[in-house]
């Protein structure tokens, strides 16, 4: 346990608290102890777990308790292809596991560096089109609500709960224990080639029809850059593992910069290794671009909003961000990124009940100024993107107060009541 009054920081170095005391159970009685003396004393209570969240989700003036330390694989089933971890073991820990067990996560984000809790619970998500969010392959979990009662939520027993608990953002207590789905561990292809724009709108079918398809596109640029990764078939078997790492993603960073700041075109860029290795931007890059944010004070720090929209509007919404771009109403420095992804059920998931196109955009934290206003170039995004029935990625910076958001998402209202239901402290989350 530790003493709080010190400032505790994000990973963009964006947001910032003092907490009165900083928390890091080692185990999960240690975790109910907690909860049950903040409840009798009523103090607000907040849940962090890499601090990757751009938004003020990782903020408290209260308790804030850290699950970094629950870290344990609790049970791998390789007949049924599932795995039970603690709540606080990072994802890239995960992903290396799973490996040696002949098992793999489906899909997985831009980056493996958050908890699984995290991530499930912000609505992370890949880029596979016939794959739903990270948290749809959670099977089983185990809450403890803030009173400290642990409650334990299947898909046979209590799917309504379990759908509201699968992406809570830490509003109904701190999940302590998670079983997912997972799939053979293989090896992959991927293929980056920079296109025409036009083309690639006009033939998204047939880019589609790739298990994993991802585009960074500066919008006032007629190129952008396409992305697919594909499992290669009866890999499993095969000797598993990255194939010359480090030539690899070098030679995959170079041709990157190549294709976003030149003009011409370039020829393909491909390469072959483990899925995950490949699901997921070079773990190297983003540590040193969290000493880069400790270093400067984030004062340089990329910072990222994303909005989800339904996947029919996507080609609408695209040309409307170029025309923007190339008006100067809004920033073209960095590519977007585009994504997408299927439907589910989960209640505050961006993609319930609607197939989505997910498109995230950059900008420093130093040039996101628009005139005085601060971050003012994330605000002219969303202004834009709202004409498409945008709902916002929970860990990223978005603007949407509680109306807005009970405006998008249909189950608002429903998660509201049962937050009330559940034995909780206050904890002025969104």
């Amino acid at each position: 346990m530790l003493t709080g009054q010190r400032k505790r920081w994000n990973w963009a170095r964006n947001q910032c608290c003092r907490p009165q005391r900083f928390l890091r159970p080692r185990t999960t009685q240690e975790l109910t102890r907690i909860l049950q003396e903040c409840h009798s004393s009523g103090s607000e209570v907040k849940v962090i777990g890499s601090t990757h969240s751009m938004s003020d989700l990782v903020c408290s003036d209260g308790y804030l308790i850290s699950i970094d330390r629950l870290k344990q694989v609790i049970d791998i089933d390789r007949d049924s292809a599932s795995v039970t971890v603690q709540s606080g073991m990072k994802l890239y820990r995960l992903n290396n596991v799973l490996a040696r067990n002949g098992l793999a996560l489906k899909t997985l984000g831009s980056t493996a560096e958050q908890t699984v809790a995290g991530a499930i619970s912000t609505g992370t998500h890949g880029s596979c089109r016939n794959c739903g969010i990270l948290a749809t392959d959670v099977s089983e979990l185990e809450l403890i609500e803030f009173s400290g009662t642990s409650m334990r939520l299947t898909e046979a027993s209590d799917p309504d709960r379990l759908n509201a608990v699968r992406v809570s953002l830490g509003q109904l207590g701190i999940i302590s224990e998670i079983k997912m789905r997972c799939v053979p561990v293989s090896l992959a292809s991927e293929k980056l080639e920079k296109l025409d724009v036009d083309f690639v709108m006009d033939n998204l079918d047939t880019f589609q029809s790739n298990e994993h398809f991802r585009l960074c596109w500066k919008p006032a640029k007629s190129m952008l850059v396409v992305q697919t990764i594909n499992r290669i078939a009866d890999s499993s078997d095969r000797r598993i593992g990255t194939l010359r790492p480090y030539r690899d993603r070098a030679a995959w960073g170079q041709w990157l910069v190549r294709a976003l700041k030149k003009g011409d075109t370039l020829a393909p860029f491909e390469r072959t290794g483990r899925s995950d290795t490949l699901f997921c931007y070079p773990r190297l890059g983003v540590r040193l671009a969290g000493l880069s944010n400790r270093l400067t004070g984030g004062k340089s720090a990329l910072l990222n909003s994303e909005y989800a929209i339904p996947a029919e509007k996507w080609p609408d919404a695209c040309r409307a961000i170029q025309v923007a771009a190339r008006d100067g109403e809004i920033s073209r420095k960095y590519p977007l990124e585009i994504r997408f992804g299927a439907r589910d059920d989960i209640w505050l998931s961006p993609a319930y009940q609607q197939d989505t196109c997910y498109i995230g955009f950059y900008e420093k934290r130093d040039t996101s100024q628009n005139g005085n206003e601060e971050l003012g170039a994330f605000r002219a995004f969303e202004e834009l993107i709202r004409n498409f029935d945008a709902r916002p990625h929970w860990g990223k910076i978005h603007f949407f107060n509680p109306e807005d958001l009970r405006r998008v998402f249909p189950m608002w209202d429903s998660f509201q009541t049962l937050r009330s239901e559940f034995s909780s402290t206050p904890n002025n989350g969104k």
